[in-house]
């Protein structure tokens, strides 16, 4: 994770962006292709490295386990319920890996 996304100033410029992508398309278009999707793109990459060690299931949905692991992130982000922190984000990352994990049980009930 970012060490500055604890700070003040990187969260309100976050949301400030993401406010205005909600209401202006064409700075959407740049926002997602130019902030989201290279950090979406930098994690697929190492998860698709993990797949291919067989760290995590090969039927995992890479960008459903993306969602997972940004969402979190963002929703405290923005709503400012709990505190982000880099405990928080690595909470995440473990939990999420470990859903994931080839090691699971089976979540088929197969």
């Amino acid at each position: 994770m970012d060490p500055t996304v604890e700070s003040k100033p990187y969260a309100l410029v976050v949301a400030g962006l993401i406010a205005e992508a909600q209401t202006n398309p064409e700075f959407a278009d740049l926002y997602r292709r130019h902030f989201v999707q290279p950090r979406r793109d930098a994690t697929r990459a190492l998860l698709v490295a993990a797949m291919d060690r067989g760290e995590i299931a090969s039927d995992t949905d890479l960008e459903v386990t993306l969602d997972l692991l940004y969402g979190p992130i963002y929703h405290r982000l923005l709503h400012g319920h709990a505190p982000l922190t880099e405990d928080f984000a690595h909470q995440v990352i473990d939990t999420v890996i470990t859903a994931i994990s080839e090691k699971r049980p089976d979540r088929h009930g197969d």
